[in-house]
């Protein structure tokens, strides 16, 4: 819906009595080199350089040994609003 670049999966989550049926996505993107313009041991204290993120509102960045997805506000709005379970966002900073 954001990125037509993206390539999604779905997958269907249910209990054993099928009361329950829930849709979650697999997003498959390539990794955006760049962004991260510091070092870090927290994700709060991350750094992302503007310069590599251009009109996209989605990046999957690898950093040492952990993958982070990066959003722009808009989209964090919308994810929000669907009010999802066990999504944490955390706020960076960019230079």
């Amino acid at each position: 819906m954001y990125d037509n670049t993206i390539k999604t999966v779905p997958l269907f989550v249910k209990n054993k009595d099928l009361s329950l049926l829930l849709l979650y996505w697999m997003v498959d993107m390539e990794a955006t080199e760049g962004v991260v313009a510091n070092k870090f041991i927290k994700s709060h204290d991350m750094l992302v350089n503007k310069a590599f993120i251009k009109d996209k509102p989605i990046h999957k960045i690898h950093y040492e040994k952990q993958t982070f997805i990066l959003m722009n506000h808009f989209m964090v709005e919308s994810v929000l609003r669907r009010q999802p379970v066990g999504v944490y966002f955390q706020e960076v900073k960019t230079v």
